[in-house]
Formats: structure tokens, C-alpha cells, sequence
């Protein structure tokens, strides 16, 4: 792929060497594996080692590259530039599964050439931007809300997971609990904390959420640190529910935490 962040669009290059020719009217039949998108918007083959135009078409996984019988017989060898439009990354981070390669003949019954493990491909993370975390109150000690707002790329699935990473000081013993007050992310969710981390997990019981703004996420029960001065900077990541990542941003902006009173 052109690109390999999850959730990404664009070309994908498919470059192989057959040990048989591929007839001026045969198939190249590609197979993705589970979670690369081939249906939002229609793939299209180009290539400049397999001369004539093509026909290209999905069902399911497979999309199915057809020669037009006006170009010429493709000799055994090499192709390395046959490129497919409009493919659609994983909405998750890691490897993929293995593809399939095969050539046929236009009838699609007879098989020339195949590669059933073709090499996954590794998945970076998507973004998150316009991301903030907002203590309710930003008085050194005090505990509150702290309300997440921020953009996913990806969407956030019903079961998956927001991870949130608090800067050193800041206090977290007290059980958070998660909420959105307009129900922006539906459903119920169950909060653990582990050290800095707190990892909010979506109950399945709502809806996946489309990429996008989210804008009150909110966790309660966040101590602020006990002295002024800015906090470093916070994560945050989705996940899915195995924890694969799905978007991340590790440069959350930090807050000015003012003096507490003397009285």
C-alpha cells in the first residue's frame, strides 16, 4: 500500500513474477485479507508492464483484474507495477494476514500461477489530533472532572477501548469513572486504572463510533498535582478490544496547574 497507516486509502502495488504467461485476455485475481476495504469506492488496475486496459472486480475480498484482449500475451517474469486505486487499510494497527495471487484464464476456471502467502503488511497506528484534556478545575490538588475532547481517525468500535495516560502527579486512586454527557459515545463503560494509565473500556452495549470529534468524554475523580506549573503532556490511544491500536497521539497538550490557597 501506498500507505501503511490503519485506516488509510489509496494504491496498492502488486509486484510478483509468474512462471507462466498470463494470455492477453487472462485474470489477475488478488485476495486481501479480512479488514482491507475494497467496497467504499471501486478499485481500478493500471500497469505499465501489463499493456491493454482492464476490467477489475470485488466480491468480498477478491478483486479480480481482467486484460481486455487488446494488448499482448505477457511472457513469464516479472511485473512489478500493477497497481490497484482505491484500497482501503485496516482501521487497525499491526500485521495484516497474507494475500493471495493468482492468474488464470478467462474463463476462470483454469489456474496458471498462484502464491497463497503472499507477506502481510505491517499497520502504523492512525492519528488523533485536535486533542485536549481539561481538568474541571486546574488548582494544584483539587479533584474533579477532567473532560477528553479530541479527533479520531479511526472509527472507535462498540467494544473497544480508550486508553489515557496522565502525566506523573497527577491522582488517579480514586476510582474513576467514565461518562459522555450527551451520550456523543453511547453505551456504558467499565474504567481500570493501572499507575498513570486509565483504560476505558466501551461494554458493547452501544453503537460503533463513526471517526470523527468526540468531544466530552469525561472521567471524574482526577486529583490534580499537588504543586503549580505546567503538567507534562498526556496520551491518548484507541483500541480495539484485544488492544491493537487503532489511532494514538503520545503529544496531548499539557495544563498550567495554578497555586493552591493558604487561608
Amino acid at each position: 500500500p501506498a500507505s501503511l497507516v490503519a485506516g488509510a486509502s489509496g494504491n496498492a502495488v502488486l509486484a510478483f513474477t509468474i512462471s507462466n504467461p498470463l494470455p492477453k485476455d487472462g485474470k489477475v485475481v488478488v485476495t486481501f485479507p479480512a479488514g482491507f476495504d475494497l467496497a467504499t469506492a471501486a478499485p481500478a488496475a493500471t500497469s505499465s508492464d501489463v499493456d491493454g486496459t482492464f476490467v477489475t472486480t470485488v466480491v468480498d475480498q477478491v478483486v479480480t483484474i481482467t486484460r481486455q484482449d487488446n494488448g499482448t500475451n505477457i511472457a513469464a517474469g516479472a511485473i512489478t507495477d500493477l497497481t490497484l486505486s482505491n484500497i482501503k487499510n485496516p482501521g487497525v494497527s499491526g500485521n495484516t494476514g497474507t494475500f493471495t495471487i493468482t492468474t488464470t484464464l478467462n474463463d476462470d476456471t483454469i489456474t496458471i500461477d498462484t502464491n497463497a502467502t503472499v507477506p502481510s503488511v505491517s499497520l502504523t497506528p492512525g492519528a488523533i489530533s485536535s486533542a485536549t484534556i481539561t481538568p474541571a478545575s486546574l488548582v494544584a490538588g483539587a479533584s474533579g472532572n477532567a473532560v477528553l475532547a479530541f479527533t479520531i481517525s479511526n472509527p472507535l468500535p462498540k467494544d473497544g477501548k480508550v486508553v489515557v495516560t496522565f502525566p506523573d502527579g497527577f491522582d488517579l486512586t480514586n476510582t474513576p469513572v467514565a461518562s459522555s454527557s450527551t451520550s456523543e459515545i453511547d453505551g456504558t463503560f467499565a474504567t481500570t486504572v493501572v499507575g498513570q494509565v486509565v483504560t476505558i473500556t466501551r461494554q458493547n452495549d452501544g453503537t460503533d463510533e463513526a471517526a470523527g470529534a468526540i468531544t466530552d468524554l469525561t472521567l471524574s475523580n482526577i486529583g490534580n498535582p499537588g504543586v503549580s506549573g505546567n503538567t507534562g503532556t498526556f496520551t491518548i490511544t484507541t483500541t480495539d478490544s484485544s488492544g491493537a491500536t487503532i489511532d494514538t497521539l503520545a503529544t496531548v497538550p499539557l495544563v498550567a496547574i495554578t497555586p493552591g490557597a493558604i487561608s
